[in-house]
């Protein structure tokens, strides 16, 4: 350690004279010329500037010193008070409303105060039943002109008028309705109806030029010219914190304060506790919601589970189709914490609960959720007493023989597709009189399932891939690429300065997988792709900058581009199922059909020199998980009357004669059912006349032709469903909803919406989840489970324009 200098020290010369003076003095208090070793410093009195006058003081004489006077609320301050900053603070605190007063306003205050004229009214509109007397703080005394004789003084403070509504309410009923009325017509007036710009404050013409009102001060009115009321700023405010999931504590900050007293001084912010109240916009968006799934008659619902800082949570959307328009809709119901582990039974009761909390119960056609086992286990034991396939068919009456058993039909798909977790499935089934003690509203009754086909197409291209069976060329290359993409994918991630060099390289941010995301590593893989085809030098000069960091040779990089280019269309199938307002249930057959042919098409082009089991082995996973979609009947139905689909595609399937007649039967049996509850309704309505005549043309409708036109005579609902499917398949499809094969019949746009309102994925419930990371933070943790289901459900739904 190196040695120190002498330090050297720097002394004042004032301090040695003083020191020298000090020396020299031999006690005579009276000696001159010796100094004091501290200046003493001179009382300093203040004057008064006639320019004090715009932040609202004069000057008052108290014992020969002036000291400011407030020609508001009175107050006098200390002499050595009289200077701006502390004038503007007492002006800003004290009285806000009129900080941003004119000179003239204070001037017509002073002038008051001088000819002894009586205080202004703050109120003008309140004169007829009031006096005002003065002001006592931040709050105005009046006296009541209706209690006279009687003196009755009502202290009232400057921001709200509730006391003096109070007492009218109280002691003159008879004209409190007058005064609120009165109040809610001056509402943002702020006690001030005069024009400052035309005159002065206490009524004559100023000699002065005309002041200009800043855009500041013309806020609080807006461009119509009617007033903003404090329930719209209020309004405004909520959705501010909500919408951008801040917390509420931010209406206390004065920052945020200041911003809105800029925007409109006449306006107060809400408190924090105050705003939890007027969160009732929770409870309007709910009724909002509840009204507009009442004019629904199908809707389908997705659920997952969620967990966040060691908290359990269960997320609900609803989808339905607009009758009118059938646009996709989409709404979020709930996000509930789960206490204890994610069991069937557990499950179960929060979703019927939701389900019932929202009127629903009875609409849900199917609930989509991922491939967990409880979720399966969850709807085996609380599946609906309605047949699977023939909710609809609950309309009507039907034997208790001829109804299929529904638990039956489900432990049979169980055991033909065992659960993906463990291989096994432990069911646990209930006794009946448990099943009523587990819901809120009676039995806990749940809709159909629908696994997620965006999670099981996720599965075909990852956990199906079963390395033992593939080649060991692929391996090798498969190894050697993806062992040097993710060396560089990591050191972007935790090196600040490899991640700077590598975007002045490469002009960009390379993308990287994650494992909560589908289809990541084929999208980081593409990007890869395109750094390497046009700036392969830059990026392999950055990774030769590493120690320890192999460049990507030839090999690695025919292999990369050959392993997206086999992966693509599963990918892309993925990225079209998770789509929220054009996909429809009855696209899940077709996407799937188009993403096997492009596969087959790849394997047979021969230009495969890694991937071509690969190809073999994503076929044979999409056959074997898929198998039970393209044999399931809404799938089928919700395919068939898709007017751009209808049956177009069905010769992908070997045995086509017989699929298309299947389907067709299928088609025609469910608008028979239509055609024949629309029959019955309109029998009950008519005579008993109409009636006979109607089952005598039933009767003999059997004997009509189907081929042939039989005018004037009524066909059966049997002939009718034939004739509208055949010519509904005969029709060209079309993109638009709007097909006038379609719109024609109103049997094929309810058959539509009933089978296509469903998501064939959970993709939706999945992406709300994100909003959740935004409103659990590690300064949140205390957010109560209901103001965080408040807060999920109002982002959400305003999201959606549910208000």
């Amino acid at each position: 350690m190196a040695m120190r200098g002498p330090m050297e020290i720097h002394i004042n010369p004032k301090h040695l004279a003083v020191e020298r003076d000090f020396e020299s003095y031999d006690g005579d208090v009276n000696q001159v010329g010796v100094l004091p070793a501290k200046k003493i410093r001179s009382n300093f009195t203040r004057k008064y500037n006639s320019s004090y006058i715009e932040f609202g003081f004069v000057a008052t004489n108290d014992k020969g010193v002036q000291k400011p006077q407030c020609v508001i609320c009175g107050d006098v301050l200390a002499n050595n008070s009289m200077k701006p900053s502390h004038l503007k603070r007492h002006l800003r605190t004290k009285h806000k409303e009129m900080s941003l007063k004119p000179r003239e306003f204070f001037e017509g205050r002073q002038k008051q105060k001088q000819g002894g004229n009586l205080p202004e009214l703050p109120w003008p509109f309140l004169g007829k039943w009031v006096k005002y007397k003065k002001m006592v703080g931040s709050s105005y005394i009046f006296q009541c002109l209706s209690c006279l004789p009687k003196i009755t003084e009502v202290k009232v403070n400057k921001d709200t008028k509730a006391n003096l509504k109070s007492h009218f309410n109280r002691i003159h009923p008879d004209k409190a309705k007058q005064v609120d009325e009165a109040c809610k017509a001056n509402v943002g007036t702020g006690g001030r109806s005069r024009n400052r710009s035309s005159q002065s404050d206490d009524g004559g013409s100023t000699s002065k030029k005309q002041r200009q009102m800043s855009i500041v001060e013309t806020n609080g009115i807006m461009a119509q010219g009617s007033p903003v009321l404090q329930s719209t700023v209020d309004k405004a405010i909520v959705r501010f914190v909500v919408d951008n999931m801040l917390p509420l504590q931010i209406v206390d900050s004065q920052s945020f304060r200041d911003m809105v007293h800029i925007l409109n001084p006449k306006e107060e912010v809400p408190a924090s506790r105050t705003l939890e109240r007027i969160l009732k916009t929770y409870e309007e968006l709910k009724e909002s919601l509840i009204s507009k799934l009442e004019q629904v008659e199908w809707v389908g619902t997705t659920a997952d589970c969620w967990s966040a800082n060691k908290i359990r949570y269960l997320g609900m959307t609803v989808h339905w189709l607009d009758p009118n328009t059938r646009d996709r809709k989409m709404a979020v119901l709930a996000c509930k914490r789960i206490m204890g582990s994610h069991s069937n039974d557990v499950l179960a009761q929060v979703m019927d609960n939701i389900h019932r909390q929202f009127g629903i119960e009875d609409k849900v056609t199917i609930t989509t959720t991922d491939n967990a086992a409880n979720f399966k286990e969850a709807f085996v034991q609380f599946v609906s007493d309605l047949d699977d396939h023939q909710e609809e068919d609950a309309r009507v009456p039907q034997p208790e023989a001829e109804r299929p058993d529904p638990a039956d039909a489900q432990l049979e798909e169980l055991i033909a597709d065992p659960p993906e977790d463990d291989g096994s499935l432990d069911l646990e089934f209930i006794a009946f009189d448990d099943m009523e003690k587990g819901s809120e509203g009676g039995y806990i009754k749940l809709p159909r399932q629908r696994r997620c086909a965006a999670h099981t197409l996720n599965l075909v291209a990852s956990s199906d891939i079963d390395e033992k069976l593939m080649p060991e060329a692929f391996m090798k290359a498969y190894r050697s690429a993806i062992a040097k993409a993710q060396a560089l994918w990591n050191k972007q991630e935790t090196s600040t300065v490899f991640a700077e060099t590598l975007f002045k390289a490469i002009n960009r941010r390379l993308t990287v997988p994650s494992k909560t995301r589908w289809n990541s590593l084929y999208d980081s893989l593409v990007v890869l792709n395109k750094v390497l085809e046009e700036k392969k030098d830059q990026l392999h000069w950055c990774m030769n900058q590493q120690k320890n960091m192999p460049v990507f040779v030839q090999e690695d990089i025919d292999f990369m581009s050959e392993y997206v280019k086999v992966i693509a269309p599963v990918a892309n199938a993925l990225d079209h199922i998770q789509g929220e307002k054009q996909c429809y249930l009855g696209c899940l057959i077709p996407t799937l059909i188009v993403t096997k042919n492009k596969l087959v098409k790849l394997m047979t082009s021969g230009n495969l020199r890694f991937c071509k089991l690969l190809v073999n082995t994503l076929l044979a996973a999409m056959e074997r998980r898929f198998a039970t979609t393209f044999e399931d009947e809404e799938c089928l139905l919700a395919t068939a009357f898709h007017p751009k689909f209808r049956l177009k595609w069905i010769g992908a399937f070997e045995e086509r004669m017989v699929k298309m007649s299947k389907i067709k039967s299928l088609m025609e049996e469910k608008v028979e059912e239509i055609l024949c509850r629309a029959d019955l309704e309109t029998a009950s309505n008519s005579s008993s006349s109409s009636t006979e005549d109607m089952e005598t043309e039933d009767y003999y409708a059997s004997i009509w032709d189907e081929e042939e036109d039989t005018e004037g005579h009524d066909r059966s609902p049997k002939c009718k469903a034939a004739q509208i499917v055949n010519v509904w398949l005969q029709t060209k499809g079309t993109e638009s909803l709007a097909d006038p094969a379609f719109n024609s019949e109103k049997v094929l746009i309810d058959l539509f919406l009933r089978y296509n309102t469903a998501m064939p994925s959970s993709a939706a419930v999945e992406r709300w989840f994100s909003l959740g990371k935004d409103i659990i933070r590690a300064k949140r943790n205390s957010l109560s489970d209901e103001n965080f289901n408040m807060l999920m459900f109002t982002k959400g739904n305003i999201l959606q324009n549910l208000v």
